[in-house]
């Protein structure tokens, strides 16, 4: 089993662990979705510049056949290996809880340029990892009313300007829990953030997603959960409310539970 409890890469450092181990699909992925090189040349370059920095930090071993020192080699293996993953997006930034073994998980995260691994289990106070990860507190907060509007409408909203989401607000023209939402959507940059489970298959380089879920971290303290699945039945949207622990409490319990079943290569 592994022996380092965490480790950090840059995304360069990322790739390069990536080929050494025999990943060298996963690791093209990450260079063409990132244009981290679009030449041979630059190819080349990018390597040898991503193998000096595993050397610097530590983590270069000539004596074994991949280069790499055994934990981090073992956090490749069990991270692509991992057939069940939750992956929570917020912006830019990215939290993957990949199950591993057991009750053990490695809980990766990507923020800027720099991946940070760490090996944890079901046990531990996942859903705090969870509402730190989105900037939350489990903090006493006045949670606004639910409400619901049709899809067109909020495809509407989506399309709006700036200044045209501050003329809705100040005019006062809908509910101020309705306003609360819209200025949060507008400071988001009129996108939400998603929790999703999917189901990976390494060999064949597939990944299949089982489930997502839409939120908005509003600036009051809590989530906006957007559900969409009366959208087909009714064509609307439902949005609400919930306290950071309410919120993540319920996605934690729904990945465990995901978890416990056995997934089929």
């Amino acid at each position: 089993m592994i022996q380092d409890k965490q480790i950090a890469l840059s995304t360069e450092e990322f790739v390069a662990a990536l080929v050494l181990c025999g990943y060298e699909e996963a690791a093209a992925d990450i260079i063409n979705e990132l244009q981290l090189a679009e030449t041979e040349e630059q190819l080349v370059t990018f390597s040898n510049q991503a193998e000096t920095l595993l050397n610097n930090r530590g983590y270069w071993d000539e004596t074994r056949s991949s280069n790499l020192v055994k934990g981090l080699e073992s956090f490749i293996h069990l991270l692509i290996k991992s057939q069940k993953k939750t992956r929570c997006v917020h912006g830019n930034h990215v939290l993957i809880f990949h199950q591993i073994e057991g009750d053990e998980m490695i809980v990766q995260t990507f923020k800027g340029m720099e991946h940070r691994f760490e090996l944890c289990k079901h046990s531990d106070s996942l859903w705090e990892r969870m509402a730190d990860f989105f900037g939350l507190a489990d903090e006493d907060v006045d949670l606004p009313e639910n409400f619901r509007l049709r899809s067109q409408g909020f495809d509407l909203f989506s399309q709006a300007t700036s200044e045209e989401i501050d003329a809705i607000i100040r005019d006062q023209i809908y509910p101020e829990n309705f306003n609360i939402f819209l200025d949060d959507f507008r400071n988001h940059g009129f996108s939400l953030d998603n929790i999703s489970m999917m189901i990976s298959h390494y060999t064949r380089d597939e990944s299949e997603l089982i489930q997502v879920n839409f939120f908005l971290k509003s600036s009051k303290g809590f989530m906006w959960y957007v559900d969409y699945s009366l959208i087909e039945e009714t064509n609307e949207i439902h949005v609400k409310a919930l306290a950071p622990k309410e919120c993540f409490e319920a996605a934690v319990y729904v990945m465990l539970d995901f978890y416990k079943h056995d997934a089929v290569e």
